[in-house]
């Protein structure tokens, strides 16, 4: 769900959703080491909106700490030296080593993999570090990747879905419904992406991820795409 909008480091005014979060990170008393031994949440999230489940999303930033500091001394990097440098098994060393990054569901056909912190973790550290195979990454699924994809028809909703969350209803996470909207949401970028290689365009997975979030969060017609699905969630 929605973050709270965090001070901007430009003169441009407040930040809304994901960059208000980001923002909070980009302190350098967060990367301090030990930081997150003894901090004040409230204070580091400060901002003029509301943020869900501050005290969860502060207990788990001190275990992701500790994991972080006992298993590789503190030092992200190393996880990635463990993984060989590979996107893919990066994300599953943060999957079976570090708090919060699981993100998985049995279903009929086998289990579901959205690990979608992980995913973008590992994406983001790719930005500044030599990471392989970052394009089979995929996009991340979360909640406004498909507001965009259904106000584009891509993703139609049964009709009683679509009453929840145009109502604005909770999708319990991990319910039929919610997996649904996100497996949707990535199988659509899957043959999205593979389209538009075909055509010509060579853009990666993380790539098209972030065209689609900053169409549906900070794109021009944003603000008339409607509602997006709303779950009580830290995996996302």
């Amino acid at each position: 769900m929605a973050g709270p909008p965090g001070r901007s480091s430009s003169k441009a005014g407040w930040l809304g959703d994901a960059p208000a979060v980001f923002a909070c990170f980009t302190r350098a008393e967060a990367w301090r080491r030990g930081f997150f031994g003894d901090w004040d949440p409230v204070r580091f999230f400060a901002g003029r909106g509301v943020l869900q489940l501050v005290g969860a999303r502060a207990r788990r930033l001190v275990r992701v700490d500790e994991a972080l500091e006992s298993r590789y001394g503190g030092d992200p990097t190393g996880l990635l030296a463990d993984a060989g440098w590979d996107a893919l098994r990066a994300v599953e060393l943060l999957v079976d080593d570090i708090p919060g990054f699981r993100d998985r569901f049995p279903t009929p056909d086998g289990e579901v993999r959205f690990d979608k912190l992980a995913r973008l973790c590992v994406g983001l550290m790719s930005e500044r570090l030599p990471v392989d195979r970052v394009d089979e990454l995929g996009v991340y699924p979360d909640y406004m990747l498909p507001r965009f994809l259904r106000h584009r028809g891509v993703l139609r909703y049964r009709r009683d879905l679509a009453r929840a969350v145009d109502r604005r209803r909770l999708l319990p996470y991990g319910s039929q419904a919610e997996i649904a909207i996100r497996w949707a949401t990535v199988h659509a970028a899957d043959l999205l992406l593979a389209e538009l290689h075909r055509l010509g365009n060579p853009v990666t997975s993380p790539q098209l991820d972030y065209h689609l979030w900053w169409s549906a969060v900070l794109g021009p017609d944003a603000d008339r795409m409607g509602e997006h699905h709303r779950t009580l969630t830290l995996a996302y």
